[in-house]
Order: C-alpha cells, then structure tokens, then sequence
C-alpha cells in the first residue's frame, strides 16, 4: 500500500512540476542581467541549504529506493545511513529555524502575493521581499514535517506506546517523510527553476539588479530595508 502511495505521489509531484514549467515558466519573460552582484545569499545560507537538501536527498534515496525497486525494508549500512543523515538533516533544519525565521515570517504583503496570482502568474511583478510567500510558505511546512518525523521515528524505537503504538509512530514517518519529500522538492524547483536565474543566486550567493527587481522588488529596494 505504502509503495503505490509513493509511486502516485512522486509521479504527481514530478508531473505538476512539469505542467508548471510548461504553463507559466515558460511564459515569463527573460531577464538580461550581465553583473550579478546584489547578494542574494551567504556562505552560511548555502551551506545550510545545501545540508538540507543533501539531506532530504539521502535520506530519500536510502529510504523510498529500496522500497520502491522491491519493497524491502531498510537493513544493514543503508539503515546506518539513513540513521546517520537523519541527525545531519535535523541539525541543519534548526540552523536553517535560525537563520532564515525573521525574513520567512508573514507580512501583509504575502497576500498581495497570493491575491495578484503567486506562483500561477507569468509575467507581472508581485510584492515580495527577500523571499516571496510560496518559499515561505514551503519552509515552514518543511520545518513542522522534518519536527514531527524526527520525533515519531525516535517514538517509534521505544517501547513506551507498545508494539502497536510503534508500528503506528512507525507508519506515521513514513507518510511525513513522503510529504517532506514532495515539499522538499517543491522548494527546490522553485528555488532553482521556477523563476529563471535563480539557480545563480543558490550556487554563487549573487544574482542580478533584473532578476532581483522582478521577484523581489520589495527587498532590493532601499524602502524595503527601511521597513
């Protein structure tokens, strides 16, 4: 039952991706930046992100793999691996808690966002600071997902609820894990693809005035930081 409800999620999650590409990506118009030098992110901002998604990736791969190719239950290193990336994975998600709660809390100006058409919208530019309402949005659903796995997988390794009540704490990360994963995904189309050149800004830290300008006018202009 697990395996066909992971097979159908990630099938619609890669497939919405796709259809989002081609129906609004696609249709925005580029942008011609030749100096990148508004700094996007920090040294410590993309390693953090990099943890997590580095993360999310084992932790995946160990887990929904073996499951998927022929449902089999982890053992043996794969299971030490998948133990070991699980605390990587949750201290990078509290460096991430840390470092990014201030500029990911909700403003007025997220629903303007969301009221002038959010990731649906094409071309016009819509109200966002340094990050826009969908990343935030996204981040903490990341950040409760990646709490509630972590404490269900550590319940279900005790014997304090009973076997039952392993097995279900058991089943309970299994789906949360699922979820994650999809939103992980998510968060990594749009951080990287959904708005062209916003790769640049994760990898070398810097993006354009253009880009900087067209998704987030609110934080590149010196009004924002006054705010």
């Amino acid at each position: 039952m697990f395996r066909a409800i992971s097979i159908a999620a990630l099938v619609v999650t890669f497939g919405a991706m796709v259809l989002h590409y081609l129906a609004v990506v696609l249709r925005r118009p580029g942008v011609h930046d030749r100096l990148y030098d508004v700094r996007r992110l920090t040294l410590w901002e993309r390693l953090v992100l990099l943890g997590m998604f580095v993360g999310v990736g084992v932790l995946a791969a160990t887990s929904f793999l073996p499951r998927l190719a022929s449902d089999a239950l982890m053992s043996g290193y794969v299971l030490m691996i998948h133990v070991t990336f699980g605390g990587v994975f949750a201290a990078c998600l509290a460096a991430s808690a840390v470092t990014w709660a201030w500029d990911t809390r909700f403003v007025r100006r997220d629903l303007d966002w969301v009221r002038g058409g959010g990731c649906l919208r094409a071309a016009r530019e819509l109200p966002a600071g340094r990050f826009d309402a969908a990343q935030k949005a996204m981040f903490w659903v990341l950040l409760a997902l990646g709490v509630v796995s972590g404490l269900t997988m550590a319940a279900s390794m005790v014997p304090l609820l009973g076997q039952a009540g392993q097995h279900l704490m058991f089943d309970v990360h299994r789906y949360v894990g699922l979820v994650l994963l999809a939103v992980a995904l998510w968060l990594a189309y749009w951080s990287l693809i959904a708005r062209p050149g916003a790769w640049k800004g994760v990898v070398g830290g810097k993006v354009g005035r253009q880009w900087a300008r067209r998704y987030h006018p609110d934080w590149f202009t010196p009004a924002d930081k006054q705010a």
